[in-house]
């Protein structure tokens, strides 16, 4: 059998300068080698996705901390990590980097393309300050020149923060950056001693400073809790220096800082005790030595107070309370803190008004009896007795004012009787003698 192609006649192609089809037919030729050469140009040319870096959000974290940072792309060219302020590029999850732990990093070749996720490990300062760290960057070099960059920040925190009170024991907790392997290491802040973890196969230093847990095939997560012991004479204040780290091929490969802020005791208050207060009345209490109890009603500041070496404090309100319910509180506080605050609800009460006796304006005085010629006796007053009534002289001394006075009639009565008979006696007598002579 023939093949049909071959029964096929080709057609004669029309020569001569008129013909349009021939015109049409060589600029199409043209711009079919000019597009095939830029192809080509292209294609011998360093390639750049066009996608851009994309940066998986990285976790917040605190000085001395290792974060991982992971990020995707499509990009061609030589690798360039640059860390953020106040912080070291550590493991990167390719071959071909130039060093760890440096503030910038390169990996791979200008011809190297980057199509799987990475992931960096950035380690936070251990003084690096709380706050916002700029200056990171995820960046594709080719001969030299950027052609891509993501930049990134970190964000610093404040230590972990724990409480506790001198001459007691506290378990601080503090969070593990999930999955971190090694021999996890506390450190014990100033004053304090390690007396015991919450982690298994733990062993304490000898001075209580240190304490390891685990190998470097162990794998931590989750929040990890260590016992301290505070000093009896540990000062009111933050008592810094504890970490957490975790220690890799013998150093350190991240730590993570915290601080007890050791408070003073709570205050107390004794006086008012049944809840009710003068207006200008006394409050008192008790509070830690060296602490200074601030007072407040409602809420608002009035005044503070010392506590003495006895532990107890007094004060007296400047300005009187107004009537009616308040709530007063009070905080025990030194070394920039203060202790747990102390309400007590009391009810202030102005004190009444104490009432005087009347008195008349003009009093009768009583008629005495009268005396022989028509005159009359003025009775007695008693000063003694309007003495005692507002003294305050012992009871023996009253009693012997009162015995004066009251005795005072009776001796006058017997006066005017014995003065009569006397006078009756002289005129019987004159009247006899008138009779005889």
């Amino acid at each position: 059998m023939r093949d049909r192609n071959h029964d096929r006649t080709p057609k004669p192609i029309l020569e001569g300068p008129a013909d349009p089809a021939r015109r049409g037919s060589g600029r199409s030729a043209w711009a079919i080698a000019a597009a095939t050469a830029l192809s080509l140009f292209v294609l011998a040319a360093p390639q750049s996705a066009a996608a851009v870096s994309v940066i998986d959000p990285i976790s917040d974290g605190r000085p001395g901390e290792g974060l991982v940072m992971s990020f995707s792309t499509g990009e061609t060219g030589t690798l360039v990590i640059t860390a953020p302020e106040h912080a070291t590029i550590g493991i990167v999850t390719t071959g071909g980097c130039d060093t760890r732990y440096a503030t910038r990093v390169r990996c791979g070749t200008d011809s190297k393309v980057w199509t799987s996720e990475l992931m960096a490990t950035i380690r936070i300062d251990p003084d690096a300050p709380a706050g916002t760290s700029t200056g990171g960057s995820v960046a594709f070099e080719v001969g030299g020149t950027v052609v891509a960059s993501t930049p990134f920040a970190v964000e610093v925190l404040p230590p972990h923060i724990g409480h506790a009170a001198a001459g007691q024991t506290t378990a601080m907790e503090v969070p593990v950056n999930g999955g971190t392997s090694g021999v996890m290491r506390f450190t014990a802040p100033d004053r304090t001693t390690i007396v015991g973890t919450g982690a298994p196969d733990c062993v304490i230093g000898p001075d209580g400073s240190t304490a390891d847990c685990g190998t470097e095939r162990s794998v931590w997560d989750g929040v990890q809790t260590v016992d301290l012991a505070v000093d009896a004479d540990a000062p009111y204040g933050t008592l810094r220096g504890g970490t957490m780290g975790f220690v890799q091929n013998g150093r350190i490969a991240s730590t993570t800082p915290f601080e007890l802020e050791l408070t003073p005791g709570a205050a107390t208050i004794t006086a008012p005790a049944d809840g009710v207060l003068a207006p200008d009345a006394t409050l008192s209490g008790t509070a830690p030595v060296g602490t200074e109890v601030g007072i407040e009603v409602d809420g608002v500041p009035i005044g503070t107070a010392e506590a003495t070496i006895e532990e107890t404090w007094v004060f007296r309100p400047t300005e009187s309370l107004a009537e009616g319910t308040h709530t007063v509180t009070v905080r025990a506080r030194a070394g920039g803190l203060a202790g747990a605050a102390t309400d007590l609800v009391v009810t202030v009460v102005a004190p009444s008004e104490p009432v005087a006796p009347e008195i008349p304006e003009n009093p009768r005085v009583p008629e005495g009896p009268a005396l022989p010629g028509g005159q009359q006796v003025e009775p007695a007053t008693s000063t003694a007795t309007a003495i005692s009534a507002g003294s305050s002289h012992r009871a023996s001394e009253d009693t012997l004012v009162r015995t004066g006075a009251d005795a005072a009639p009776f001796a006058l009565a017997i006066a005017l009787l014995l003065g009569g008979a006397f006078v009756g006696v002289v005129g019987l007598a004159r009247s006899r003698m008138n009779g005889l002579g």
